[in-house]
């Protein structure tokens, strides 16, 4: 066998690590704030920049020690559930009755792909957890109708399945191991049929013993039914008057991905405490000097005002606004077009709102080390949660601050940052700070503060839907077509969080 020997730090275009390559990736570049801060002073050491003849001529030198920042830690919020309230801890908690239990009377269970022999006993199983553990949880589930059915993995067959189940609450489908079965389930589900889901994976099947496993399925068919899974008890912001909370991104394609659309993702809320929301999917042409802002955000938050609107008997007062996927660079510009579009929306809608923008950033290189490491937390020694850093490091010239808000799974936590780009509101550090990190404790998917606020997360898991939509789908790049997005609409009236 002959082999082809690559010269070192050539970048192999267009490649992309297996499943089991990025694991082992993770797994090995995964250490203590202590093992990785000793790796950065071992490279600058290395690297001697001052020694660097460029960098004398300049006059200057860099420093081969941490800066030292004064950092203050929040407090979490109280958290309230059916039967009483709860105080997170270290970023997560125990899940309680949930604060609105959702109703389902009719629903099934169907094998879209699967082997029945293998799973026929794991799913009668997973049917009856999902009765009893649901009962547990303030959920209102009926018996499921059986027998369960169990078809091939043709595209037809699914189509016809789920047509003859249009009107049940809901369909459990399980699927196999891959992206192509999860992604027609959807497509045919959501933007054809009108039918809600839950896809559970046959691995899953396997791990019925770990009740954090049907809990977690549980907070998902939750919310999709219109639960409530918790609330904050107390967030002046929100609770003093009616408050409408948004978040949007734009996610783009990969460069070696021509013929892919950029997807923008706008998410709003509809009820007065900010847990549950509805979306906005939409395509734009990529690789285009406009292709960063969202270029119908007029259009879509008209929508998202009426929808609050109907849904709450009130116009909001207040909209706070965070913005996922925008560079520094970009800040004059969306100022320029997209504030101005929300507040046109306003307008056209005959309300004044005072907005809140403020831009949700994670791609940066700071990380924080505790100095001595007996204050840190977990097995990797971060920082607590709900440290925040807003001097020395921050910019002089907007206001911006560093928030840790949740605990790292793996390594060492990334902090989000966080810049203010417009307030109405007056609000001050404190408030904005205390407001990004209460609203990272009400995702609906698990029962952990997340890494930034819960409508910039739900709109990253709307541009995946959508994503998932345009799955082997013909696109012309030059003609839009954004039916290739388009939802059921009154399925997306009814369960506005089918997403989540």
């Amino acid at each position: 066998m002959e082999y082809c020997h690559l010269k070192d730090g050539q970048p192999l275009a267009g490649s992309r690590l297996l499943k089991n390559q990025t694991a082992i990736m993770t797994n090995s570049s995964a250490t203590s704030t202590s093992e990785r801060k000793k790796k950065i002073q071992d490279v600058m050491q290395k690297a001697n920049h001052n020694d660097n003849p460029c960098i004398r001529e300049f006059g200057f030198s860099i420093s081969d020690t941490f800066e030292c920042v004064d950092a203050r830690v929040l407090d979490p919020p109280r958290l309230e559930y059916c039967d009483g309230k709860v105080d997170p801890k270290n970023g997560t908690w125990w899940a309680k009755k949930f604060k609105v239990g959702a109703e389902i009377r009719q629903w099934t269970i169907i094998g879209f792909g699967v082997q029945h022999d293998r799973i026929g006993t794991k799913v009668n199983e997973l049917a009856r957890q999902v009765v009893n553990f649901g009962q547990s949880t303030g959920m209102i589930f009926s018996k499921p109708d059986e027998p369960f059915e169990y078809i091939s993995s043709d595209k037809r067959s699914l189509i016809s399945c789920l047509e003859k189940k249009k009107n049940y609450d809901l369909v459990v489908v399980i699927i196999p191991n891959n992206k192509d079965s999860y992604y027609f389930v959807k497509q045919e589900a959501e933007q054809r049929v009108g039918l809600l889901t839950q896809c559970v994976k046959v691995d899953t099947l396997f791990k019925l013993d770990d009740q954090t496993t049907i809990r977690n399925i549980l907070l998902k068919i939750n919310c999709k039914m219109n639960g409530i899974n918790h609330v904050l008890a107390n967030l002046d912001l929100i609770d003093k008057e009616s408050c409408m909370v948004m978040g949007a991104d734009v996610t783009h394609p990969s460069p070696q991905a021509r013929t892919i659309p950029s997807v923008i993702a706008v998410t709003a809320s509809h009820n007065l405490k900010a847990t549950n929301y509805n979306i906005h999917v939409g395509l734009q042409e990529p690789r285009t000097t406009l292709s960063e802002i969202i270029q119908s955000l007029e259009t879509i938050t008209r929508d998202k005002l009426k929808i609050f609107h109907n849904q709450t008997g009130q116009k909001p007062k207040r909209i706070y606004f965070f913005r996922d996927g925008v560079s520094d660079g970009e800040f004059e510009r969306v100022k320029e077009i997209e504030i101005n579009a929300i507040k046109r929306a306003c307008a056209s809608y005959d309300c004044n709102p005072h907005l809140t923008f403020i831009v949700v950033q994670k791609r940066h290189n700071t990380r924080f080390f505790p100095i001595d490491t007996r204050d840190g937390t977990g097995k990797y020694e971060n920082v607590p949660v709900g440290t925040y850093v807003d001097t020395v490091i921050t910019d002089p010239t907007i206001p911006n601050f560093y928030l840790m808000s949740h605990q790292s799974i793996k390594g060492v936590g990334r902090p989000t940052k966080y810049c203010v780009l417009h307030d109405e509101n007056n609000l001050s550090n404190d408030d904005v700070e205390k407001l990004a990190y209460y609203l990272c404790h009400v995702y609906t998917r698990c029962n952990r503060a997340v890494s930034y606020p819960a409508p910039t997360y739900f709109a990253h898991l709307a541009a995946d839907r959508a994503k998932g939509y345009l799955y082997k789908k013909n696109i012309n790049l030059d003609n839009l077509n954004q039916g290739l997005v388009k939802i059921d609409s009154k399925f997306a009236s009814k369960n506005p969080m089918f997403f989540s």
